[in-house]
Order: structure tokens, then C-alpha cells, then sequence
């Protein structure tokens, strides 16, 4: 398999992504989920599960965004979808590839129910990649014209959830005194940004940032 280029994205920006996410474990989902995720076949909280887990695990994001470059490229997508492919390692996902390969090059046109990777186009705060001498206040981010609610979610550096916000309609939300407390300085941080549009839920992120040492 000819290694893909690589993205605008720096290697330290990858590298730093991939340190936050988890390596894979017994609970990564079936490489038929992963096909079903890229392809528009999941729905409800099956898809949610899936994609959530995909932002938090390394093998299941690396092995996810071969199946969408491959999607894309039957369908004569000129871009891929999600966060830029990454080197993959193992024979496992290298197998799980060439085996689900077919089936996607068969496979219809999905509409996007989510976006992923760090959208380095976005103003948010905290920005992706923001050394902070303290925990952030709050979370902000630019509105969407078709946006009925927002949530943010955010994690530690071994992707387990911190702190969800409830769902509302303002471009900011206040991280609680309480969960800032828990913040610890030389630690790493990411959080996504869930937006529930008229017609489907989209996801932004995730953005990363660390607490500097005191």
C-alpha cells in the first residue's frame, strides 16, 4: 500500500494529537463498525458510541481515516474527511484495510454526520495547541447558521470525560470552579464542541491544550 502524503498539518501537531489519544484495547469496536461509522450505516447512539470512541483511540482514529480516504477517493472526492491520515503501524489495521476495502469501494454516498479533527481554521478559545498558566474560565467558539444547541465535552490526556456542559444556544459556556480545580498544571487537556443542527449532530475537534508547570 503506497504511503500517503502528508497533510499541512506539522509533525508536532500529530504528534501531540496522537499522545492524547488511548492505544487500543479489547473495547475498540469491530473493523465492520469502523466501515459502518465512515459509510452512514450507524445511527442513534450506536454511531455516537462509535465516534466518540473513534476521537479517543489511536489505532481506531488511524484505522477510520484509511477507510475514509478510501471511501473518498471511489467516490472522486478531491478531500478527505476527519483529521489528515496519520503513519499506519500493525499488521492488524493494515489487514482490517484491505479486507473492508471492497465493501466501501461499493458503497453509496453518505450524508456527513459528523466533522472531526482539529479544525485549524476556527477561532475557539482555548485555541488547539494553547499553553495556559491556568485553567480556562470558559469555553468559546464562532456560531452556526444552523445550530439549535451547543455542548462542549472536555477530556484528560488518556481521553477519559472531565465535564460535559448542558446543551444551550450561547458561543460560550463556563467551566465550573469545581471541575477547574481538578485541572492539574503540566498536564494535557482536549476538548470537542457537539453541535445539534436542524437535521443532524455535528462534531468539532478535538482541541488540545496544557497547563503549564507552576
Amino acid at each position: 500500500m503506497t504511503e500517503p502524503e502528508p497533510g499541512p498539518e506539522t509533525p508536532d501537531l500529530r504528534k501531540s494529537y496522537s499522545a492524547l489519544q488511548l492505544a487500543g484495547s479489547e473495547g475498540c469496536p469491530p473493523p465492520e463498525a469502523l466501515a459502518a461509522l465512515v459509510t452512514g450505516e450507524l445511527a442513534g447512539e450506536e454511531r455516537q458510541r462509535a465516534a466518540d470512541h473513534v476521537v479517543r483511540c489511536r489505532r481506531c482514529s488511524e484505522t477510520s481515516q484509511i477507510l475514509f480516504q478510501t471511501h473518498a477517493s471511489a467516490l472522486g472526492q478531491s478531500r478527505a474527511r476527519g483529521v489528515r491520515l496519520m503513519r499506519i503501524v500493525g499488521v492488524a489495521a493494515a489487514a482490517a484495510v484491505a479486507v473492508l476495502a471492497g465493501r466501501l469501494l461499493l458503497a453509496p454516498r453518505p450524508e456527513p454526520a459528523v466533522e472531526r479533527g482539529p479544525s485549524l481554521s476556527i477561532s475557539v478559545a482555548p485555541a488547539d495547541g494553547a499553553n495556559l498558566s491556568g485553567a480556562p474560565g470558559q469555553f468559546e467558539w464562532p456560531s452556526e447558521n444552523d445550530a439549535e444547541s451547543y455542548r462542549v465535552k472536555l477530556f484528560d490526556d488518556s481521553g477519559d470525560l472531565l465535564w460535559q456542559s448542558e446543551p444551550a444556544r450561547e458561543t460560550r459556556t463556563a467551566l465550573p470552579a469545581s471541575e477547574r480545580g481538578l485541572l492539574k498544571p503540566g498536564k494535557a487537556y482536549f476538548w470537542n464542541l457537539e453541535i445539534q443542527g436542524r437535521l443532524e449532530k455535528r462534531r468539532l475537534g478535538p482541541f488540545r491544550f496544557r497547563l503549564l508547570p507552576n
